[in-house]
């Protein structure tokens, strides 16, 4: 029953998005039950949701709005557009076990999130803004293919996982322990004495020749000489460094910048393991037989270089 509830509330969603914003709608799905909001009465919405309710957002534009329970919302994705801050401020220091924020657009009116209450476990999807902090104690938060214009380093978070994500790294910010791990991502690093984290599986730029410290770095692609820059308290293993790199899929594929699961690296990437290296063995034709009589399993298969 609740499955066909859930069908029924994307099926309708899905009838709004194709409506003008002026008719765009909250639905909570709620206890079994789908009830139906205007769009400037979102925090009605969250008022009536109980932990562990999804509210979907249609395309349209929709108010800032705070969080302070253990629900979900979850918008059409770049058409949601959130003119407001969305602060998540949920009491009690709660372990999250739902994704709290999913599929908006605070980036085209220049809005941020904030996590504004001590949490673990939260999890923001999908989504792009213009800025992510964080004012208490949270860890084990999971940022999941965001586009962030500026991700705002702070005492406050004690550990952090972004994957297959776009990002810039505030400028202000300072941090000299390894408690943000970066995978699959695009990262912009305007000021790389003052981070510390680590990168794997990542493409990364920056504006300026400073030192790198407190950082590791694995399967990287650069897009200047970094090498020069390590101090020795930064790690790379087998990165790469090409100045004349453009950050798309055509540019990385055309260079040989590819994952062995046949993907480039940065956001535009898949699952790890990753390599960079230029030629990845694959397996391009493979048979096996089993002989009855000698019942033996012969095995044969091809390799390329490529």
């Amino acid at each position: 029953m609740k499955r066909i509830l859930s069908i029924a509330a994307f099926l309708l969603a899905s009838i709004l998005v194709a409506h003008a914003e002026s008719s765009s709608k909250c639905l909570l799905q709620h206890q079994g039950t789908v009830q139906l909001f205007d769009a400037d009465k979102i925090a009605n919405a969250i008022t009536a949701a109980v932990d562990g309710d999804t509210i979907y957002l249609t395309a349209g534009e929709f108010p800032g709005f705070t969080i302070n329970k253990k629900i979900t919302v979850r918008g059409a994705g770049q058409t949601t557009k959130i003119a407001g801050h969305v602060s998540i401020d949920i009491p009690g220091t709660p372990t999250l076990t739902q994704t709290v924020l999913e599929g908006v657009n605070l980036k085209a009116k220049g809005y941020n999130i904030t996590l504004a209450s001590a949490m673990k476990e939260v999890k923001i999807k999908q989504c792009s803004m213009e800025y992510l902090g964080t004012s208490a104690n949270n860890s084990d938060v999971i940022i999941d293919r965001c586009n962030i214009s500026e991700l705002k380093y702070s005492t406050y978070i004690k550990s952090m996982t972004v994957v297959n994500s776009s990002l810039a790294i505030g400028y202000n910010t300072s941090s000299t322990t390894n408690i943000i791990n970066f995978i699959n991502c695009d990262v912009y690093i305007p000021a790389p004495s003052n981070v510390a984290g680590t990168f794997i599986n990542c493409a990364i730029t920056h504006n300026y020749n400073q030192s790198i410290s407190n950082c590791t770095f694995v399967n990287c692609l650069f897009q200047w000489s970094a090498a020069g820059y390590f101090q020795s308290t930064t790690s790379a293993q087998q990165c790469y460094y090409d100045a004349s790199c453009s950050w798309d899929a055509a540019t990385f594929e055309e260079l040989g910048y590819m994952g062995n699961d046949g993907r480039v690296v940065g956001n535009m990437g898949g699952v790890t393991p990753y390599t960079l290296d230029l030629a990845v063995p694959k397996v391009t034709e493979s048979q096996i037989s089993l002989d009855p009589d000698t019942r033996v399993l012969n095995v044969n298969i091809k390799v390329s270089a490529k």
